[in-house]
Protein backbone atom coordinates (compact mmCIF):
# COMPACT_ATOMS: atom_id res chain seq x y z
CA UNK A 1 0.00 0.00 0.00
CA UNK A 2 1.68 3.15 -0.68
CA UNK A 3 0.47 6.69 -0.01
CA UNK A 4 1.73 9.81 -2.23
CA UNK A 5 1.02 13.47 -2.01
CA UNK A 6 0.94 16.10 -4.19
CA UNK A 7 0.22 19.87 -3.46
CA UNK A 8 -1.66 21.81 -6.44
CA UNK A 9 -1.63 25.45 -5.26
CA UNK A 10 -2.83 26.04 -1.61
CA UNK A 11 -4.45 22.56 -1.58
CA UNK A 12 -2.91 18.83 -0.95
CA UNK A 13 -3.87 16.05 -2.35
CA UNK A 14 -3.17 12.78 -0.59
CA UNK A 15 -3.61 9.24 -2.79
CA UNK A 16 -3.33 5.75 -1.33
CA UNK A 17 -3.03 2.81 -3.84
CA UNK A 18 -2.89 -0.86 -3.08
CA UNK A 19 -0.10 -1.98 -5.67
CA UNK A 20 2.11 -5.29 -6.00
CA UNK A 21 5.33 -5.99 -7.07
CA UNK A 22 5.93 -8.59 -9.94
CA UNK A 23 9.39 -9.48 -11.66
CA UNK A 24 8.38 -9.98 -15.75
CA UNK A 25 11.27 -10.99 -17.94
CA UNK A 26 13.94 -10.00 -15.60
CA UNK A 27 12.40 -6.55 -14.46
CA UNK A 28 10.71 -5.70 -11.44
CA UNK A 29 7.17 -4.05 -12.15
CA UNK A 30 4.61 -2.40 -10.04
CA UNK A 31 0.52 -2.63 -10.69
CA UNK A 32 -2.22 -1.01 -8.85
CA UNK A 33 -4.47 -3.50 -7.88
CA UNK A 34 -7.36 -0.87 -6.15
CA UNK A 35 -7.29 3.08 -4.95
CA UNK A 36 -8.22 3.26 -1.56
CA UNK A 37 -8.09 7.12 -1.30
CA UNK A 38 -11.95 7.48 -0.77
CA UNK A 39 -11.42 5.50 2.59
CA UNK A 40 -11.38 7.12 5.77
CA UNK A 41 -7.93 7.00 7.74
CA UNK A 42 -9.05 3.99 10.16
CA UNK A 43 -9.97 1.70 7.54
CA UNK A 44 -6.83 2.43 5.63
CA UNK A 45 -4.74 1.64 9.47
CA UNK A 46 -6.67 -1.89 9.22
CA UNK A 47 -6.00 -2.47 5.83
CA UNK A 48 -2.40 -1.63 6.09
CA UNK A 49 -2.22 -3.92 9.61
CA UNK A 50 -3.40 -6.53 7.70
CA UNK A 51 -1.20 -6.77 4.41
CA UNK A 52 1.63 -6.05 7.22
CA UNK A 53 0.58 -9.46 8.94
CA UNK A 54 -1.09 -8.83 11.98
CA UNK A 55 -4.39 -9.82 13.32
CA UNK A 56 -7.54 -8.07 12.58
CA UNK A 57 -10.48 -8.90 13.70
CA UNK A 58 -14.08 -7.91 14.57
CA UNK A 59 -13.90 -5.44 17.44
CA UNK A 60 -17.22 -7.35 19.37
CA UNK A 61 -15.33 -10.63 19.32
CA UNK A 62 -12.75 -9.24 21.28
CA UNK A 63 -15.31 -7.78 23.65
CA UNK A 64 -17.74 -9.59 26.87
CA UNK A 65 -20.62 -7.99 28.79
CA UNK A 66 -19.41 -8.12 32.33
CA UNK A 67 -22.61 -6.22 33.47
CA UNK A 68 -25.25 -4.12 33.19
CA UNK A 69 -27.38 -2.18 35.66
CA UNK A 70 -30.83 -1.56 35.05
CA UNK A 71 -32.33 2.10 34.27
CA UNK A 72 -35.62 2.63 32.58
CA UNK A 73 -37.53 2.16 36.02
CA UNK A 74 -34.86 4.85 37.44
CA UNK A 75 -35.68 6.89 34.81
CA UNK A 76 -39.07 7.33 34.83
CA UNK A 77 -39.01 7.53 38.70
CA UNK A 78 -36.41 10.75 38.69
CA UNK A 79 -38.14 12.29 35.77
CA UNK A 80 -41.19 12.20 37.04
CA UNK A 81 -40.08 13.65 40.52
CA UNK A 82 -38.48 16.18 38.94
CA UNK A 83 -41.38 17.20 36.51
CA UNK A 84 -44.08 16.99 39.12
CA UNK A 85 -41.48 19.41 41.06
CA UNK A 86 -41.12 17.52 43.98
CA UNK A 87 -36.95 17.55 43.77
CA UNK A 88 -37.26 20.85 43.59
CA UNK A 89 -39.44 21.07 46.72
CA UNK A 90 -35.97 19.51 47.76
CA UNK A 91 -34.02 22.46 47.43
CA UNK A 92 -34.00 25.22 45.39
CA UNK A 93 -30.29 24.02 44.38
CA UNK A 94 -28.61 20.45 43.73
CA UNK A 95 -26.91 20.25 46.79
CA UNK A 96 -25.36 16.29 48.63
CA UNK A 97 -28.08 16.14 51.12
CA UNK A 98 -31.02 17.52 48.20
CA UNK A 99 -29.59 14.13 45.41
CA UNK A 100 -29.21 12.00 48.78
CA UNK A 101 -32.90 12.51 49.31
CA UNK A 102 -33.80 12.55 46.48
CA UNK A 103 -32.45 9.07 46.14
CA UNK A 104 -34.05 7.95 49.05
CA UNK A 105 -37.54 9.02 48.01
CA UNK A 106 -36.40 6.93 44.62
CA UNK A 107 -35.53 3.75 46.33
CA UNK A 108 -38.64 3.89 48.25
CA UNK A 109 -40.78 3.60 44.94
CA UNK A 110 -38.82 1.22 43.15
CA UNK A 111 -37.55 -1.56 45.92
CA UNK A 112 -38.31 -0.56 49.37
CA UNK A 113 -35.78 -1.58 52.00
CA UNK A 114 -33.34 -0.47 54.98
CA UNK A 115 -31.08 2.27 54.67
CA UNK A 116 -28.29 -0.34 54.46
CA UNK A 117 -29.63 -1.82 51.49
CA UNK A 118 -29.80 1.20 50.10
CA UNK A 119 -26.32 2.15 50.70
CA UNK A 120 -25.27 -0.94 49.20
CA UNK A 121 -27.76 -0.15 45.93
CA UNK A 122 -25.86 2.77 46.04
CA UNK A 123 -22.33 1.26 45.87
CA UNK A 124 -20.47 0.65 42.21
CA UNK A 125 -19.50 -2.61 43.36
CA UNK A 126 -22.84 -3.41 44.57
CA UNK A 127 -25.31 -1.30 42.77
CA UNK A 128 -28.63 -2.91 41.31
CA UNK A 129 -29.83 0.36 39.23
CA UNK A 130 -27.99 3.07 38.03
CA UNK A 131 -29.42 5.39 40.80
CA UNK A 132 -26.49 6.04 41.99
CA UNK A 133 -25.08 6.91 39.07
CA UNK A 134 -27.99 9.09 37.76
CA UNK A 135 -28.02 10.98 40.96
CA UNK A 136 -24.40 11.61 41.53
CA UNK A 137 -24.42 9.81 45.48
CA UNK A 138 -22.93 6.37 43.85
CA UNK A 139 -20.83 5.00 47.74
CA UNK A 140 -23.15 7.05 49.84
CA UNK A 141 -22.66 5.63 53.48
CA UNK A 142 -25.62 4.45 55.33
CA UNK A 143 -24.46 7.75 58.26
CA UNK A 144 -25.20 10.18 55.29
CA UNK A 145 -28.73 8.81 54.03
CA UNK A 146 -30.11 8.84 57.75
CA UNK A 147 -28.84 12.33 58.44
CA UNK A 148 -30.55 13.14 55.12
CA UNK A 149 -33.59 11.27 55.92
CA UNK A 150 -33.63 13.09 59.61
CA UNK A 151 -33.46 16.44 57.51
CA UNK A 152 -36.22 15.05 55.26
CA UNK A 153 -38.69 13.95 58.01
CA UNK A 154 -38.51 17.47 59.56
CA UNK A 155 -39.91 18.80 56.71
CA UNK A 156 -42.21 16.03 55.03
CA UNK A 157 -45.68 18.03 56.05
CA UNK A 158 -44.42 20.92 54.73
CA UNK A 159 -43.16 19.30 51.30
CA UNK A 160 -45.89 16.85 51.12
CA UNK A 161 -48.60 20.22 51.62
CA UNK A 162 -46.44 22.00 48.66
CA UNK A 163 -46.88 19.05 46.18
CA UNK A 164 -50.53 18.74 46.54
CA UNK A 165 -50.61 22.40 45.82
CA UNK A 166 -49.04 22.26 42.79
CA UNK A 167 -50.04 19.04 41.25
CA UNK A 168 -53.72 18.93 42.33
CA UNK A 169 -55.94 21.71 41.19
CA UNK A 170 -58.37 23.58 43.80
CA UNK A 171 -61.16 21.80 44.00
CA UNK A 172 -64.65 24.24 44.06
CA UNK A 173 -67.68 23.24 45.90
CA UNK A 174 -70.40 24.14 42.94
CA UNK A 175 -74.21 23.08 41.65
CA UNK A 176 -74.51 21.52 38.50
CA UNK A 177 -77.51 23.21 37.56
CA UNK A 178 -75.73 26.32 37.10
CA UNK A 179 -75.82 27.52 33.26
CA UNK A 180 -71.94 27.02 33.40
CA UNK A 181 -71.84 23.56 33.55
CA UNK A 182 -74.24 20.09 32.32
CA UNK A 183 -74.06 16.85 33.78
CA UNK A 184 -73.69 13.16 32.18
CA UNK A 185 -74.46 10.84 34.54
CA UNK A 186 -72.51 10.66 36.97
CA UNK A 187 -69.77 12.87 35.84
CA UNK A 188 -70.11 17.12 36.39
CA UNK A 189 -68.85 18.71 33.04
CA UNK A 190 -67.53 22.48 33.68
CA UNK A 191 -66.11 24.84 31.04
CA UNK A 192 -62.79 26.08 31.37
CA UNK A 193 -64.24 29.75 32.15
CA UNK A 194 -65.70 28.45 35.58
CA UNK A 195 -65.46 30.32 38.65
CA UNK A 196 -66.03 30.70 42.49
CA UNK A 197 -68.86 33.29 41.62
CA UNK A 198 -70.55 30.65 39.54
CA UNK A 199 -70.12 28.23 42.42
CA UNK A 200 -71.73 31.28 44.24
CA UNK A 201 -74.60 32.17 41.87
CA UNK A 202 -75.88 28.65 41.37
CA UNK A 203 -79.44 27.34 43.39
CA UNK A 204 -78.49 26.75 46.51
CA UNK A 205 -80.90 23.61 46.60
CA UNK A 206 -79.75 20.88 43.58
CA UNK A 207 -77.65 18.41 42.18
CA UNK A 208 -74.00 18.97 43.93
CA UNK A 209 -70.75 18.04 42.10
CA UNK A 210 -66.87 19.25 41.81
CA UNK A 211 -65.15 21.58 39.28
CA UNK A 212 -61.82 22.87 38.59
CA UNK A 213 -61.01 26.71 37.20
CA UNK A 214 -58.92 25.99 34.58
CA UNK A 215 -59.63 23.47 31.83
CA UNK A 216 -62.34 21.40 31.13
CA UNK A 217 -62.02 19.01 34.00
CA UNK A 218 -64.29 15.70 34.33
CA UNK A 219 -65.32 14.89 38.37
CA UNK A 220 -67.70 12.56 39.71
CA UNK A 221 -70.95 14.28 40.52
CA UNK A 222 -73.15 13.31 43.57
CA UNK A 223 -76.87 13.08 42.94
CA UNK A 224 -78.21 13.42 46.44
CA UNK A 225 -79.72 17.20 47.10
CA UNK A 226 -77.40 19.55 48.91
CA UNK A 227 -76.86 22.94 50.29
CA UNK A 228 -74.27 25.29 49.08
CA UNK A 229 -71.56 25.83 52.30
Amino acid sequence: MVTTKRVVGDKVYTTTLLRRTYREDGKVKNETLANLSHLPAPILEVVKAGMSGQAVGVLSQDLACIRSLPHGHVAAVVGTMRSSGLTALLGSRRTRERDLQEALIAHRLLSPGSKLGLARALSPETATSTLGEVLGVAGATEDELYDAMDALLSRQEKIETALAQNTFRTVLWCSTTSPRATTRGNIAIWPGTATTGTARSASPRSSTGFCAPPGDVRWPSRSSKATRP
